[in-house]
């Protein structure tokens, strides 16, 4: 087991609201991938399809790691509110940042930062998270 992960979660939906899918990518510290993952999650917005993403790749996370999580998103919404930096408003949000809060439980800590969606890791993701929407299925 390693002391810490990086994920790079993204969400897609087309149109918005729309088919909706989610792509994640984990990496080690060193920069060795060890997990990628996309997934077709029906109906959603944008933005629950941010935060499914999140809560997808802090599912899959602890068969890596159960230290130090630092999750990366382009979603700016959803980094300033598991930073507690805005609140969540919106009531079809609120349950995903719950289950988001659910799962940071099993870490010694989860941190969450924004990058631009040009970041080749996250482009990763977000190509993932396209698959998907288009195969409305799982892809690897």
């Amino acid at each position: 087991m390693i002391d810490k992960i990086l994920i790079y979660a993204d969400g897609a939906a087309d149109p918005n609201p729309g088919h909706a899918g989610i792509g994640i990518v984990i990496f080690d510290e060193e920069g060795n991938e060890l997990c990628r993952r996309g997934e077709y999650i029906g109906e959603r917005t944008n933005n629950e399809a941010e935060y499914t993403a999140v809560v997808r790749a802090l599912d899959l996370a602890p068969t890596h790691c159960t230290r130090h999580v630092v999750c990366h998103s382009d979603s700016e919404l959803v980094v300033r509110q598991l930073n507690h930096i805005w609140r969540v408003k919106k009531s079809h949000l609120l349950e995903l940042h719950r289950q988001v809060r659910d799962r940071e439980k099993t870490f010694l800590s989860v941190d969450y930062v924004h990058v631009p969606r040009e970041n080749p890791r996250l482009r990763i993701a977000d190509d993932l998270s396209n698959r998907a929407v288009r195969t409305r299925g799982t892809v690897t």
